[in-house]
C-alpha cells in the first residue's frame, strides 16, 4: 500500500481524536500563557529557601511551601489557616489563582476523554497514529508531491510548517500517557524518616544551613516541622533529590537522589504543558491549532478522495452503444468537472458518450470509435485514486481504434503529468492510433483546456466549435434580460482615449439602447477628465503641476487606478510604472499631450515617489513625477463600462476598448464569448487563434502597433528606453481588466524574464514569441497556432 493510502486511512481513523486533542490543547496553551502572564515575578537567583521561609514568618505560622509547574510559589499557613501565592521580590501575598471549570474539563478531555484509562489509551493510540501521519506526510512532501486544490495546499503547508513542534508535543504527551498508565514507583525512593534528630532547641528557619544552601529556583516542596512534635524535621524536595533536615543542627539527616526517570518525567510534564517557557506555550498552542486545521482539512480531503473512488459517472449506462468513451482519473474531483463538460459538448455535437472512472475500464466497447482519457497525476507520477487499477486492466481490454489523452498536473512537481504520460504510452503500445498528441494542463488552466477541446473537435470532424464555458455553473448565475422579440447581436460604440469602445449585447433589433449608450459615453468622458494627458484640465495634469509634499484630493477614478498601478508596480519589482510621462514623451510617444514634464536623469519608481491615501482619496508626491496612465486607464474604463452594462440588466455582454476586453456571463445560447488572438504582424491584423471568455478579462501588450525611430512604445522603467527584446506580445487573463492591463505591460517590460515573473506573481499570461520579419505572415501564424496556442506559457491569475 503506498504512503498516501496509509496517510489517508490513518487520518480518517485518528483525525477526529487528533482534532479533540488539538482543540483542548489550544485551550490549555492559552491557560498556560495566562498563568505565566498573571503569576508573580520570578524569584531572584540569590534568594534561598531559608530566607524565603524566614521572610514569610510575619504572615503567620508557615506549614508548607510548594512551587507549581508554572513557577508560582504557594505558601500554606497553619495559623491563620490559609493558602496564598508569594511574590518573591517583596514576599507579599496574593490569592492563589484557581483553575476554572472550563480548564478542568478541557484538561480531563485532553488526558482521558472523560472516560478514565480507556480514554487515555485511545488518545495514546491516536497520538501514535498522528506521529505516523506526520512521517507519511513528510515522506510525500520529500518525494516531491505538488499541486492539488487549495485545501490540499493548505493541508500540506500547515503540515510542513508545524511538523517539528507537533512531533515534539505528541512524543512528550505520549510519554506522559505511558507514565500515567504505568506509573513510576515512589516507594523506596524517598529516604527513610531518621531514627532521631539532635537534641536541643530548634534553630530559626532562617538559620538552617541546609535550607540556606538551596535556591528557591530549585525548590519543589518544603514541609516544615510541626511545633507540637519535638521529633519532627524539615522535609525538602528539589528537582534532583529528597532530604530530611535536622531542625536543631540545621544539617541533612537523610537524603536520596531522585531517579533519572522521575526527573525526566517532571521535565517532560513542564515541557509538554509549555509552562517552563512562554515561547513553548506559544509554539505548542500554534501547533495545536495547526493540528486542528490539519485534522479538519485532512478529513475533508480524505472524504473527497473516498467519495471520488465511489463516484458514479453522470453519463452512464451506454458503454455497449457509445461511440465515444471518456475515462476519468481524478484525486480531488476537479478532473470530473472537466470531463462532464467535455461529455456535454460531445453529446451536443451528436456523439453517444459513456463517462466512467478509469478503474471501471470495460473489457470491450463494441461500437466505440474513440477513447478519451482525462487524468490527473498524484505524487510523483502516481495514478489518482480513481485510476490506480487502470494500467493493470488495460492488457485484457479491447479498445476503440483511436484515443486522446489529456493530463492535469503542476509544472513544479517532479513528474509533471507523469501518469498521463504512462497512460499515453500504454495506449500507444496497444496499437491504437492517437487522435492528438498528449496534452499537459498546468493547474487546471481553462485556456489550455478550451484550446485542447477545439483541437479535439476538429480531429473528430466538427471544425471550429464553441468551446465549453469556463465554469459549468455560469449559465445559471445570471438571468437573461426580460425583453420582447427574438434577440440579435447589438453593438454599442463610441470614442474613448484616442480609440473606440464597443459593447456587444443580445437584444431585439427594435430595443431602445440610446439611454444606455448615453450613460456609457458620459462615464468615458468622466474617466478622461480624470486620467487623460490630452486635456490640460485633467486631474493627471493638475497632479503634475502640484508641489511636492502637498496632499491633493482626487476622484474615485484616479484613486482606484493609482491603487492598482502602485500595487502592481511593487509586485512586479518596478516593471510597471505609472510615473513615466516625461520619459515616454522624450521617446517620441507623447504627441498631442498638454504637457509632459522633463525627463529625469535617474528614474525613481512611482510606488516609491507617490503616496496614496485610498480611503480619503488623496495623493501627494515626494519628488517630481509625471503620471502616464496609458498602461492601465483603458483597463479601468473597460471595467467601468462592464459594471454599468451589468447594472442596467444585461449580464451577458462583451466590452472592448482597443486591446482590452472584458466578458460578462455566457451568451443567451449558452456559448462563451470567443475572442480572436492577433498575430504579431506589423502593418496588418491577422487572427491566429481564439480564446473563450466568461466573466473574465484579457489585455494584450505589444509593440507591433506603435513604433518610433528608437523602438516600440513600451518603456522599461529601469532604463527609460523602449523594450527591444522579449516576446512580440503578452496577453494577460484576470478577473478585472485593469489588473490584466497593468500586468500585460509589466510582463512585456520584463522581456525574456517575463515567464518567470508571471510564475512568481501567480499571473495567467500568454506569450507570443517573435519571428524573423522575413518569414511570411501566414507561416508565422501557422507556427504560432501549432505551437504557442497549445503550449503557451502562463500561471494562474492572482489578484492584488
Amino acid at each position: 500500500m503506498p504512503a498516501r493510502r496509509y496517510h489517508l486511512w490513518l487520518g480518517c481513523l485518528a483525525g477526529p481524536f487528533l482534532v479533540v486533542l488539538a482543540v483542548t490543547g489550544v485551550l490549555l496553551a492559552v491557560d498556560a500563557l495566562w498563568a505565566r502572564a498573571t503569576q508573580p515575578a520570578a524569584a531572584p537567583a540569590s534568594l534561598s529557601v531559608a530566607e524565603l521561609a524566614a521572610g514569610l514568618a510575619g504572615h503567620g505560622t508557615l506549614e508548607r511551601l510548594a512551587v507549581t509547574p508554572v513557577g508560582t510559589i504557594v505558601a500554606q499557613f497553619a495559623a491563620p489557616r490559609r493558602r496564598a501565592a508569594v511574590d518573591p521580590t517583596d514576599l507579599s501575598l496574593r490569592p492563589v489563582a484557581e483553575t476554572g471549570d472550563t480548564i478542568r474539563t478541557a484538561t480531563e478531555i485532553h488526558r482521558t476523554l472523560m472516560i478514565g484509562d480507556r480514554g487515555r489509551l485511545i488518545l495514546a493510540l491516536a497520538t501514535c497514529a498522528g506521529l505516523l501521519l506526520a512521517a507519511t506526510g513528510l515522506a510525500r512532501i520529500w518525494r516531491g508531491e505538488r499541486g492539488g486544490g487549495a485545501l490540499r495546499r493548505l493541508h500540506r503547508g500547515l503540515g510542513l510548517t508545524f511538523a517539528l513542534p507537533f512531533v515534539v508535543s505528541a512524543a512528550t504527551g505520549l510519554g506522559l500517557a505511558v507514565a500515567t498508565i504505568f506509573p513510576l514507583q515512589i516507594d523506596g525512593i524517598r529516604p527513610a524518616f531518621p531514627a532521631a534528630f539532635a537534641e536541643g532547641d530548634r534553630l530559626p528557619v532562617g538559620a538552617v544551613a541546609a535550607l540556606a544552601s538551596v535556591a528557591v529556583g530549585d525548590l519543589e516542596e518544603l514541609v516544615l516541622p510541626r511545633a507540637d512534635d519535638a521529633n519532627d524535621g524539615y522535609f525538602l524536595a528539589t528537582a534532583d533529590r529528597f532530604a530530611w533536615i535536622d531542625p536543631v543542627s540545621g544539617g541533612v539527616a537523610a537524603a536520596s537522589e531522585r531517579p533519572v526517570m522521575h526527573r525526566l518525567a517532571a521535565a517532560v510534564l513542564r515541557f509538554h504543558a509549555g509552562r517552563s517557557m512562554t515561547a513553548l506555550a506559544v509554539i505548542f498552542g500554534l501547533a495545536a491549532a495547526a493540528v486542528g486545521l490539519l485534522g479538519l482539512t485532512g478529513l475533508a480531503v480524505g472524504g473527497i478522495a473516498i467519495a471520488i473512488r465511489r463516484r458514479r459517472p453522470v453519463v452512464s449506462g451506454a458503454a455497449a452503444k457509445a461511440d465515444t468513451i471518456i475515462l476519468v482519473g481524478s484525486q480531488g474531483g476537479t478532473t470530473w468537472g472537466f470531463a462532464e463538460r467535455l461529455a456535454a459538448r460531445l453529446i451536443e455535437a451528436g456523439h453517444l458518450v459513456d463517462l466512467a472512472a478509469m478503474n471501471n475500464l470495460a473489457s470491450e466497447y463494441p461500437k466505440a470509435q474513440q477513447l478519451i482519457v482525462l487524468t490527473a497525476t498524484h505524487g510523483i507520477g502516481e495514478p489518482p485514486d480513481s485510476a490506480d487499477r487502470f494500467l493493470a486492466r488495460l492488457p485484457q481490454a479491447t479498445l476503440p481504434p483511436a484515443f486522446a489523452v489529456l493530463g492535469f498536473g503542476d509544472r513544479e512537481a517532479k513528474a509533471f503529468c507523469g501518469f498521463a504520460e504512462a497512460v499515453d504510452a500504454a495506449l500507444l503500445a496497444t496499437g491504437a492510433k492517437p487522435m492528438l498528441s498528449l496534452e499537459r494542463i498546468h493547474r487546471r488552466s481553462e485556456t489550455d483546456y478550451a484550446a485542447w477541446v477545439e483541437r479535439l473537435l476538429a480531429a473528430l470532424g466538427h471544425g471550429r466549435q464553441a468551446s465549453l464555458p469556463t465554469d459549468a455553473s455560469t449559465a445559471r448565475q445570471w438571468p437573461a434580460p426580460v425583453v420582447r422579440g427574438s434577440p440579435t447581436r447589438r453593438v454599442l460604440s463610441g470614442t474613448a482615449m484616442g480609440s473606440r469602445w464597443s459593447v456587444q449585447l443580445w437584444l431585439p433589433q427594435d430595443h431602445d439602447l440610446s439611454d444606455l449608450t448615453a450613460r456609457l459615453s458620459a462615464r468615458i468622458a468622466r474617466i478622461e477628465t480624470s486620467l487623460s494627458r490630452f486635456r490640460g484640465d485633467s486631474e493627471v495634469m493638475a497632479f503634475d503641476r502640484a508641489p511636492c509634499d502637498v496632499w491633493q484630493s482626487v476622484s474615485r477614478d484616479l484613486a482606484e487606478v493609482l491603487a492598482v498601478g502602485l500595487d502592481i508596480g511593487r509586485r512586479s519589482g518596478g516593471a510597471f510604472d505609472v510615473g513615466l510621462a516625461a520619459e515616454v514623451a522624450a521617446c517620441g510617444f507623447g504627441s498631442g499631450w498638454s504637457g509632459s514634464g522633463v525627463a529625469r536623469d535617474r528614474i525613481v519608481a512611482a510606488h516609491e515617489t507617490i503616496e496614496l491615501d485610498r480611503g480619503a482619496r488623496r495623493i501627494r508626491k515626494r519628488a517630481a513625477v509625471s503620471l502616464d496612465l496609458a498602461g492601465i486607464a483603458k483597463g479601468w474604463a473597460v471595467d467601468e463600462l462592464s459594471r454599468l452594462v451589468a447594472e442596467a440588466g444585461f449580464p451577458a455582454h462583451l466590452v472592448a476598448l482597443d486591446g482590452e476586453l472584458r466578458a460578462g456571463a455566457v451568451q443567451p445560447d449558452g456559448r462563451p464569448w470567443a475572442i480572436g488572438l492577433e498575430a504579431p504582424a506589423v502593418g496588418r491584423r491577422a487572427v491566429i487563434g481564439h480564446i473563450d471568455l466568461i466573466k473574465r478579462s484579457v489585455a494584450t501588450s505589444g509593440n507591433n502597433r506603435r513604433f518610433a525611430a528608437n523602438g516600440g512604445h513600451t518603456l522599461d522603467p529601469a532604463t527609460g528606453r523602449s523594450v527591444a527584446a522579449g516576446p512580440a506580445s503578452v496577453s494577460v487573463f484576470a478577473s478585472t481588466c485593469i489588473v490584466a492591463d497593468a500586468w500585460a505591460t509589466a510582463l512585456m517590460v520584463r522581456g525574456r524574464d517575463g515567464l518567470a515573473a508571471a510564475r512568481a506573481a501567480g499571473v495567467e499570461a500568454l506569450f507570443v514569441a517573435r519571428e524573423p520579419l522575413a518569414m511570411p505572415p501566414a507561416t508565422r501564424a501557422a507556427r504560432w497556432l501549432g505551437a504557442q496556442l497549445s503550449n503557451h506559457r502562463r500561471c494562474r491569475d492572482a489578484q492584488p
